[in-house]
């Protein structure tokens, strides 16, 4: 893993947050922005993320047992992360603006 010229195998950086498991990979590029962007995963899925992905999971297991119309059960499913949405903000490192400032500028 940290020696890549004698391998292929890479690690991701794993996110896990109750039942929820997110990989991460920069395909070997920059192991430490894997971390970085782990880390920063960690802080935006917090407690209420869990119980929300709990409550769907006992809202799916419940309507496997009571709601035997396949549609209306993924319609219900469906519904139940409507309006869910994962919003964020891209803030880079100053050494890699000034970096990219100057190319632009050539």
């Amino acid at each position: 893993m940290d020696q890549p010229e004698r391998s292929n195998f890479m690690m991701p950086a794993v996110v896990e947050r109750g039942k929820l498991r997110v990989a991460i990979s920069t395909s070997g590029a920059s192991p430490a922005l894997a971390s970085q962007l782990r880390q920063n995963c960690e802080n935006i899925f917090d407690d209420d993320f869990e119980k929300f992905l709990d409550w769907l999971g006992a809202l799916r297991d419940d309507l496997k047992k009571n709601e035997p119309n396949d549609s209306r059960r993924r319609e219900r499913l469906k519904e139940a992360v409507e309006g869910f949405s994962l919003t964020g903000q891209v803030t880079y490192p100053s050494s890699w603006l000034v970096q990219n400032q100057q190319v632009a500028s050539s």
